[in-house]
């Protein structure tokens, strides 16, 4: 009989992240401009927008919403939640693999590859896997 160990935050983070970019094909987080964003237009989310609880959304401002880099020495609520629940290595990781895989599906104002994208992230998700030692959703 196994022992069993509940999964750790990044592992519960990463299942979060598969789940919608490479199982449900949500696409990415973009404003209206085509920049990546947390939370974008339509609703659309980066990785790091998937991990963020909704009543965190409200202290999101113009700085905050660029990237985790910059929630490294910030006092607030938001970089606080990150820092104690994630740690801010493995969320620039995320970060990175959506960022990165929009730009290799060509992002343009409100356009992008989404085959091209989900093909990217997959790839780079597996990869942030095997550095963390995290296991693909659904595989044993």
């Amino acid at each position: 009989m196994k022992n069993y160990a509940p999964p750790s935050a990044e592992q519960k983070a990463f299942n979060e992240v598969w789940k919608r970019f490479v199982i449900e094909k949500h696409p990415p987080g973009l404003t209206e401009t085509g920049s990546t964003v947390w939370k974008g237009h339509n609703e659309t989310r980066c990785a790091i927008g998937w991990l963020m609880p909704d009543s965190l959304f409200c202290v999101i401002n113009a700085r905050t919403n660029q990237s985790v880099i910059g929630l490294r020495e910030s006092k607030s609520k938001l970089a606080t939640y990150f820092r104690d629940t994630y740690g801010m290595d493995f969320l620039e990781r995320l970060e990175s693999a959506h960022d990165l895989s929009v730009v290799a599906a060509g992002y343009s104002i409100n356009k992008v590859d989404e085959k091209v994208f989900h093909c990217n992230i997959e790839s780079k998700l597996r990869k942030v896997a095997e550095d963390w030692s995290l296991k693909i959703p659904g595989k044993d």
